[in-house]
């Protein structure tokens, strides 16, 4: 009898344990599942991935998860943790799919548009996903053109037109400008080619385009001189012709 009772005892305990076993095995894997489930995933879509200063950023987004659907989609500098508050700008969202606009900054570089989920008091949580973007200089190229000037040929007749093609350099002075002064004039000194000048137009903060000059009636040698200032300014370029 005793071994009997021994026999159903040991019997029962594993039955319990494996049941116990089964029980904890499943809850762990329901565990996982769950979490599983619950770890959002998110998209943001944009047109370009360039823009000017103060351009419209259009941008659509899809947020993935079974639990969340409030977060902020934010535009900081790229490498700023935590985000530039000083230029850090923010939306947030209330529907896991759906569509923001956002002005580009002022300032050209490299920024992060981030989407992050909130808690229900509007702090962010957790980074979801990034996209890079690029504010561009658009002076930059404006800024590095080389001044120069061309003309069609070096020789004319007395009082025929002179055109005159030039690029400038967006940082130059307004008051830049382009002469005609004759050859024997020395080179250099911007204000004695300013007085001597036979002719003489400001480029006015154009970047390019033409000039236009009558050759003189007496004919001789000339030069067509480029300056990049009314104001201490500098002889830059020429060009000598002849008017015969």
């Amino acid at each position: 009898m005793k071994t009997l009772r021994a026999v159903i005892g040991i019997f029962a305990f594993s039955l319990l344990f494996a049941l116990t076993s089964c029980s904890v095995d499943d809850k762990a894997e329901e565990v996982v599942e769950e979490v599983t489930m619950d770890k959002p995933d998110g998209e943001i879509i944009l047109m370009k991935n360039e823009y000017n200063p103060g351009e419209e950023i259009q941008i659509a987004y899809k947020l993935e998860s079974e639990t969340e659907r409030t977060g902020n989609i934010e535009i900081v500098p790229s490498g700023a943790a935590g985000g530039n508050q000083s230029s850090k700008m923010e939306k947030g969202f209330n529907d896991n799919v759906g569509s923001m606009t956002f002005t580009a900054p002022k300032d050209p570089g490299d920024y992060n548009i981030k989407m992050n989920t909130q808690d229900g008091n509007g702090k962010s949580k957790k980074e979801i996903t990034s996209v890079s973007i690029t504010v561009i200089d658009p002076e930059a190229e404006r800024r590095e053109i080389d001044a120069e000037i061309d003309v069609e040929k070096d020789t004319f007749s007395p009082g025929e037109n002179i055109v005159i093609t030039f690029t400038a350099p967006a940082t130059w002075d307004r008051s830049a400008w382009i002469g005609l002064v004759p050859s024997i004039i020395d080179h250099g000194n911007e204000r004695r080619n300013y007085k001597e000048a036979l002719s003489k137009e400001n480029i006015s903060g154009r970047i390019s385009g033409k000039v236009t000059f009558k050759a003189p009636e007496t004919p001789g040698v000339y030069d067509i001189r480029m300056h990049n200032s009314t104001t201490n300014g500098t002889e830059v370029e020429d060009i000598t012709l002849t008017v015969k």
